[in-house]
């Protein structure tokens, strides 16, 4: 299992987790949400769908975390706030990226299971 962050709780953040709930019933590795990071400080403490916490800077960096996932509009501007208070660059994704690769990833395991996948390659004159 692969843990993440979310940084952001607006709309991106929603679009993240259902998609992350499709992903997980397709995908062998599963993703579980540890947090929900943002910069206003109003939202700290609130709660998301009863279980997944919006927390301060302290607590998400003290967190045993795989990916931070920035599903925000800024996501320049988050990416270089994180990277400066340390976290490594290869953790810090925006949602399209990380949404890219665990999809793709997703997609040729679901391939692969149906055996639609196979080592050979196509011959475009006979398709």
């Amino acid at each position: 299992m692969k843990s993440i962050v979310i940084w952001g709780t607006g709309g991106g953040m929603r679009k993240a987790f259902c998609e992350l709930e499709i992903i997980n019933r397709l995908n062998s590795i599963q993703y579980k949400v540890l947090a929900l990071a943002d910069n206003d400080e109003s939202k700290w403490g609130l709660v998301y769908n009863r279980t997944i916490p919006v927390v301060s800077h302290d607590e998400w960096k003290r967190m045993n975390y795989d990916y931070v996932v920035i599903a925000s509009t800024a996501q320049q501007a988050i990416k270089s706030q994180l990277v400066d208070v340390g976290v490594p660059k290869d953790k810090v994704y925006d949602w399209d990226s990380f949404h890219e690769i665990i999809f793709s990833r997703c997609w040729r395991e679901v391939l692969q299971r149906s055996e639609c996948l196979e080592s050979e390659t196509m011959d475009r004159r006979n398709y």
